[in-house]
């Protein structure tokens, strides 16, 4: 039986991210045990959404977190991925952009106050079939 299956966003959202990243810096789901914080940090997070839209688009929200020593290259970096995300949809179809519901902001890691900028973003991610077999 073919069905709808609705793509992880987190998933996509690191694939296409961490083509722009060095491999060490990420990105991933949370931060790496035993991780120094003397270098370049980028996780994505999915902060929910409302889901199913149109039958065939599911709308997700996520959040990506930069942590770098040097605030002003944390910055950079925040910001550039923030464009870059902003113009998945012309690099990839499937992706639509919805909206920044947070721009890249200040927010140093609680514990070691190391330097970190996060936004917030909403995309629409376009289902695939696939053939259902089995689990």
């Amino acid at each position: 039986m073919d069905v709808l299956m609705f793509q992880d966003p987190t998933q996509r959202a690191m694939a296409y991210l961490g083509a722009w990243l060095p491999a060490e810096a990420g990105p991933f789901l949370d931060v790496p045990p035993e991780w120094a914080w003397d270098q370049l940090l980028v996780t994505v997070v999915d902060t929910g959404g409302r889901g199913e839209r149109d039958v065939v688009l599911d709308d997700a929200r996520l959040t990506v977190e930069v942590s770098h020593p040097d605030a002003v290259r944390a910055s950079e970096v925040a910001r550039k991925l923030h464009a870059i995300i902003r113009q998945w949809p012309f690099q990839e179809k499937g992706v639509i952009f919805l909206r920044t519901l947070q721009r890249p902001t200040f927010q140093p890691d609680s514990e070691t106050r190391t330097p970190g900028y996060s936004f917030t973003v909403e995309l629409s991610f376009r289902a695939s079939t696939v053939e259902f077999t089995a689990i």
